[in-house]
């Protein structure tokens, strides 16, 4: 997907502040690749379908389903529905929610329309100005728009032909508990978890089986794993944590139980995980190695495995030696 392929169809803002009594939401009528255009097409393309979002879906008897709008035209009530919820969040609770600008999105896309919803926290800025007496001075700005290299932690996409739901995972002291207040008082959502999170729990579990059971040898089939990850994804297009795990410890049935005992304790159910363009590229991507004093080397995965290459030992402290060979030479 690229910047030209996205259509955004209304666009409304609206402001979060505690100062302001109430939102304001207000249409913005964006020219055809004007800035402002352009600056909401990159929210759209930087964070649609990143691996880090959860997922969700709009269940037929929720109450946001009450609010599901089935064109255009019934985007403004949704938009300003809302924005009045987190607005009266903020001010009405005792929570460290920063104020920010509120950016609703009806944007066609992958061949389908979504609702989209970005939260712009202020950002803190001085700006150069020259005074009434003619001296220039710094002012301090506390309501700067961030700009589009920066993370965005408070967002959502409503796929509007499925109702599925992608959603940032951010979180936020409302009454002294910790929560995602998107997710769970504004939309009401029950959450499922990211691709991004299930793959770490798969990693952690097979990289902390490995240590566990095979010691001097942990360093080699660590590498053995991240290989047979890169296979997998590539040969299939998602990543079966269960054919990985068969393919790494399939000379030690007690290593493969206990990897699965590892999973089932964070309550992640072991099936493919579809792999997306900004998943795979993590996954296929040059394995980095970080030596005590911060030096980093950047090694294709087809290389971990090569023993005329690198030869690895792991200490009784759980630290790793690599030995670089001559054989070194074959990466340049």
């Amino acid at each position: 997907m690229t910047q030209e392929e996205i259509i955004i169809k209304k666009c409304y803002t609206c402001i979060f502040d505690m100062e302001m009594p109430f939102a304001n939401l207000t249409e913005q009528i964006m020219g055809d690749g004007d800035e402002k255009q352009q600056y909401m097409t990159q929210l759209i393309l930087k964070n649609l379908n990143s691996t880090s979002l959860r997922k969700s879906v709009i269940e037929e008897d929720s109450i946001l389903m009450q609010l599901f709008p089935e064109d255009e035209e019934q985007f403004e009530p949704f938009a300003n529905q809302i924005a009045d919820e987190i607005h009266t969040l903020i001010q009405e609770k005792s929570t460290d929610i920063p104020m920010g600008s509120g950016v609703f999105l009806w944007a066609f896309c992958e061949e389908r329309d979504y609702i989209c919803f970005f939260k712009l926290n202020y950002q803190n800025k001085f700006v150069d100005m020259i005074d009434v007496n003619g001296q220039e001075k710094w002012v301090l700005n506390t309501k700067i728009i961030p700009n589009i290299s920066q993370k965005i932690t408070e967002l959502f996409f409503i796929d509007l032909k499925d109702r599925t739901v992608q959603i940032s995972n951010a979180k936020h002291y409302v009454e002294n508990e910790k929560s995602n207040y998107l997710a769970e008082m504004i939309l009401q959502l029950s959450l499922q978890h990211s691709e991004e999170e299930v793959v770490k729990v798969y990693q952690d579990a097979v990289v902390d089986t490995i240590k566990e059971i095979y010691e001097e040898e942990a360093p080699q089939k660590i590498m053995e794993y991240k290989k047979a990850v890169a296979e997998n994804v590539t040969k299939t297009g998602e990543l079966n944590i269960e054919e990985v795990q068969k393919e790494v410890f399939k000379e030690n049935e007690k290593a493969f139980h206990l990897c699965k005992e590892k999973i089932e304790e964070k309550e992640v159910a072991i099936k493919p995980v579809e792999v997306n363009e900004k998943l795979e590229k993590k996954l296929l991507k040059k394995q980095k190695i970080v030596t005590n004093n911060g030096i980093e080397i950047l090694v294709p995965i087809d290389y971990l495995k090569d023993e005329s290459i690198f030869e690895y030992h792991q200490y009784d402290d759980g630290s790793i030696s690599i030995l670089i060979k001559d054989g070194v030479k074959k990466i340049i």
